[in-house]
């Protein structure tokens, strides 16, 4: 049997190194999927230099995986920069993985040879083709479909690795399969399936019809998966196949990934982010700005799990 502590070290080597930094709050669009509390504020330098500072002396030599996240991220991109920059100073900038959840939206309007340079890669929100892409979005509004398009060249022309991440909805399914395949035409190195759930609107109820439709789906997609080696860029088509021969669930897999938020507050997973205040005290864990050494922070880390 697996004693506490050796459960944390297993925990702490595959998921703490893990870390999400929500740099800002701001974002252009308005997907009607999208709960996510949306306002002006962005993380100060402060924050950043008091993150890396605590992550340089808590992992040693160890790798560490960073993901600049929103809001939309890139509408920061000087503080991107920064952070980069501060890890240099500090730290060994070779073992850290830094990578970037966008829209995609300000992709041809950023310094692209800066994240070559720097080894950043993307995970890029895209749900399918441009008719899919419209379905969430308000009539009038931003489709990023051509945003992302036009810079996927240009990415793949840097070096910049880029894998997609699909939200999957009951008005989105029935094409999933076709969108699949487009997205591996696209490039796309991985592909991840979110189910959206969770959400009151009666528009994002999951039927038994939708979710027949759901797994035909997901039937379609590993038999190619399985005959075609060029088609195997599902990265958890394993949890929803394993669940086809039963009702089909939406589970939640633990994420004990370490959030720093744009006021400095420390969470677990990034669920805080749909959440009220009230709500957010579960999940808190302290906040980097009172936090003076990276052993209070293990210690508030080992008492949340």
């Amino acid at each position: 049997m697996i004693n506490q502590e050796e459960e944390f070290k297993e925990i702490e080597e595959e998921e703490f190194k893990k870390i999400l930094l929500v740099l800002t709050n701001k974002c252009m669009l308005s997907c009607d999927y999208c709960e996510a509390s949306k306002n002006d504020l962005s993380m100060s330098e402060n924050v950043l230099e008091k993150t890396f500072a605590l992550l340089a002396d808590f992992y040693k030599e160890k790798p560490i995986d960073i993901m600049f996240f929103g809001g939309e991220p890139l509408m920061e991109f000087p503080l991107i920069r920064k952070a980069i920059s501060i890890c240099r100073k500090l730290d060994n900038i070779q073992r850290y993985n830094f990578s970037i959840f966008t829209n995609g939206v300000l992709l041809n309007k950023i310094d692209l040879k800066f994240l070559a340079r720097n080894n950043v890669s993307l995970i890029i929100s895209i749900d399918g083709d441009r008719e899919t892409m419209a379905i969430h979005r308000k009539k009038g509004a931003i489709n990023p479909y051509n945003n992302i398009i036009n810079a996927l060249p240009k990415l793949k022309l840097l070096g910049i690795r880029f894998k997609a991440e699909v939200t999957v909805t009951p008005l989105t399914v029935n094409k999933l399969y076709d969108n699949y395949l487009h997205l591996v035409d696209l490039g796309f190195e991985s592909i991840t399936l979110v189910p959206v759930c969770c959400i009151e609107s009666d528009r994002f109820q999951w039927s038994q019809s939708a979710l027949r439709i759901f797994k035909k789906e997901l039937n379609k997609i590993s038999k190619i998966y399985l005959k075609n080696t060029k088609y195997r860029r599902l990265g958890n088509l394993l949890i929803y196949r394993n669940q086809l021969k039963t009702d089909l669930n939406f589970i939640e897999l633990n994420d004990w990934r370490m959030s720093v938020n744009v006021d400095g507050n420390i969470y677990i997973g990034d669920s805080f982010l749909v959440l009220d205040e009230s709500q957010r005290k579960k999940l808190k864990i302290g906040d980097i700005r009172k936090i003076k050494s990276s052993k209070i922070l293990e210690k508030l880390y080992k008492k949340y799990i």
